[in-house]
């Protein structure tokens, strides 16, 4: 199933070009039902690469906020260079915090 099936552009203007539109005109929200979207397929984590937080949580499938939350809690280790604003994740950061906090199956 293709997220593209799933999207929801929305303007007010009928003669919509979504490369000119101004941000305030167009709206993308999401219409994938809630049971499906754990089934979209995300890319694997590269354990080499850096990520910015926008990136992981789309990884992750999460909000931002939820990614905020684990870094003020110390579960996902990151770096932030001190004249630098961004802060960078490593993969290999986010796969030992995804190891950390597995939870056994219990029958």
């Amino acid at each position: 199933m293709l997220i593209a099936n799933y999207c929801h552009i929305s303007a007010k203007s009928t003669s919509f070009d979504p490369l000119t539109a101004p941000q305030a005109y167009a709206t993308l929200r999401w219409k994938v039902p809630r049971r499906e979207r754990s089934m979209i397929k995300r890319d694997p984590i590269n354990p080499d690469a850096v990520y910015s937080r926008e990136e992981v949580a789309e990884l992750l499938g999460v909000s931002l906020s939820t990614i905020k939350r684990l870094i003020s809690a110390r579960q996902l280790e990151v770096s932030r260079p001190e004249s630098i604003r961004r802060i960078f994740i490593k993969g290999s950061s986010i796969l030992a915090m995804l190891e950390d906090t597995k939870i056994e199956a219990v029958r």
